[in-house]
């Protein structure tokens, strides 16, 4: 299979990232409602909120799916491991957690601008690859 190239990953990860912060602004405004909060910190509690909501929802989905969030059924791609095997909860909660801190996933593309890479900070420290999903 061929590892799938930066565009594509970066597409996959806008669209998982939008999902997570539309259900974020859902919790943040049922939530604001009971409770009176200034903007400022409304910014940080709907920061919070993403990061909880996308690693949750991409943890599960990538594990319940052998390896492919939303994001990733829309651009046909895929993680696996190296070797074939299963990914297990804790790599799929490793990848979800890294991946949904913003900061985090900015010095991972500039390190793969950078390197010329297709493998990730994230492939490497969870032992996979992104792969395209053949129709």
């Amino acid at each position: 299979m061929d590892i799938v190239g930066f565009e594509r990953r970066v597409i996959s990860y806008v669209i998982d990232a939008a999902i997570a912060f539309i259900l974020s602004f859902v919790v943040y405004y049922y939530l604001s409602r009971a409770v009176d909060i200034e903007f400022f910190t409304m910014l940080i509690w709907m920061m919070i909120f993403e990061i909880i909501i996308f690693t949750i929802i991409n943890t599960l989905l990538i594990w319940a799916t052998n390896g492919v969030s939303l994001g990733q059924a829309i651009v046909r791609s895929r993680i696996k491991r190296f070797d074939n095997k299963r990914l297990t909860l804790k790599e799929s909660f490793m990848r979800s957690a890294l991946i949904s801190i913003p900061l985090i996933v900015a010095l991972n593309a500039i390190y793969m601008i950078a390197k010329h890479t297709e493998i990730s900070i994230f492939d490497q420290l969870t032992n996979t690859k992104v792969v395209a999903i053949r129709s």
